[in-house]
């Protein structure tokens, strides 16, 4: 049985996952703090709310596919809880990604928000898709 934690935090997910697959940087924003820090792989960092959105809006392609399965949420202080998982990657027309992930989230005014996310990839072996992934 999951926890409120967890519940939380895949509820965010259903949301950020569904911001990203329409295209939104504004929407994927408000799963994400003001000082935020994206640390993708073999690109720079990126931190803070415009540079973030900026970014986002670079990385939108039409059709573009996420789907994270989420394979640990460790809950470290009542506001702060980091989230492990793998993800995949599909944009039409280019082969599809995959890798892990970790996200810490920060409870901000009540709501999970994504502080600190970082990622890597491709992996030679793909995970499986997830039935409960949108």
């Amino acid at each position: 049985m999951a926890t409120p934690i967890e519940d939380a935090i895949s509820q965010a997910n259903v949301g950020l996952i569904r911001a990203f697959n329409e295209g939104t940087p504004e929407d994927l924003m408000c799963f994400y703090t003001d000082t935020s820090l994206v640390l993708p792989p073999g690109e720079s960092a990126t931190q803070g709310r415009q540079a973030l959105l900026a970014r986002w809006a670079r990385m939108f392609s039409p059709g573009q596919r996420l789907e994270l399965v989420t394979t640990t949420v460790d809950q470290l202080t009542q506001d702060i809880a980091l989230e492990t998982g793998l993800y995949r990657k599909s944009i039409p027309s280019t082969e599809d990604f995959s890798g892990h992930y970790a996200a810490l989230w920060r409870r901000v005014d009540g709501e999970w928000r994504i502080d600190l996310d970082i990622w890597n990839g491709p992996l030679s072996d793909p995970p499986p898709p997830s039935a409960d992934t949108t």
